[in-house]
């Protein structure tokens, strides 16, 4: 059995009163909050991540996501903020065994789309190319939700960034790594989705230190609101900024 529906199992049949968060690192509806500094630090070297982001939100939806490596890997999805045009969020958290935050990023969507044929095999590195080679190219066209303001800092007279894997950097070519995602939109676990995920993160050192991630990953869900017959193929593309681990506070 799975994350979400062990839970279900449980709250079916042995009836006790669990929530399909319960072993999360946060609860939905959870307050976080981040120290600051990084994302201002992060605007002032040429990040394209908005540096006026909010360091708090409330957690709105629970991904896991399930790699080959030490630890595990949430993403805590914020609420919206009531702005109908802001980019998604999420802060990213990998825990060592010991459920201790050993890294975390804050994270705002770039963009996201259903990919036509060419685009999946792209983005899944078939026949090794697209996701996994060593560089990713990000062109100013491509940045369309950012502000002005945002893409004229990060990009200069520059018509595009470049990006470097930040997995084995030295290899032509490395396969995306792959996750199986439970995602759970409330508590009782009735809205969510699962799937397979393939993925590979980028790196840019900004000007001052510091360093931005982009995380471009594709999704092929298999199941969606607990519906195996509802099926979606997703790209999002994810800015990424490191934050200190020991200055994330959850509530």
């Amino acid at each position: 059995m799975n994350w979400t529906t062990t839970l279900r199992y449980a709250r079916a049949h042995l009836g006790r009163p669990q929530h399909a968060d319960d072993g999360a690192p946060a609860r939905i509806g959870s307050l976080l909050h981040w120290a600051s500094a990084p994302l201002l630090r992060a605007g002032a070297g040429g990040a394209l991540i908005d540096p006026a982001l909010a360091a708090d939100g409330v957690v709105g939806a629970i991904s896991h996501l399930r790699l080959e490596l030490d630890g595990a890997l949430w993403r805590l999805h914020l609420a919206p903020d009531g702005d109908a045009a802001a980019a998604p969020r999420c802060l990213q958290l990998l825990l060592d065994d010991k459920q201790r935050v050993r890294e975390a990023m804050l994270c705002q969507q770039l963009a996201a789309f259903v990919p036509d044929a060419d685009e999946v095999a792209v983005f899944r590195g078939d026949s090794g190319r697209g996701l996994g080679t060593q560089d990713y190219t990000l062109w100013r066209d491509d940045t369309g939700a950012l502000t002005p303001a945002r893409v004229a800092a990060a990009f200069g007279d520059q018509d595009h960034l470049d990006y470097a894997r930040d997995v084995n950097p030295d290899a032509v070519f490395v396969a995306p790594l792959q996750a199986f995602e439970t995602r759970i939109d409330d508590a009782e676990g009735r809205r969510g989705r699962q799937g397979r995920v393939w993925l590979m993160p980028y790196a840019r050192a900004l000007s001052g230190g510091g360093t931005e991630y982009l995380l471009p990953q594709m999704a092929a869900y298999d199941s969606i609101d607990g519906d195996s017959t509802r099926r979606r193929a997703c790209v999002e593309i994810w800015l990424a900024l490191p934050l200190e681990p020991d200055r994330v506070d959850i509530q």
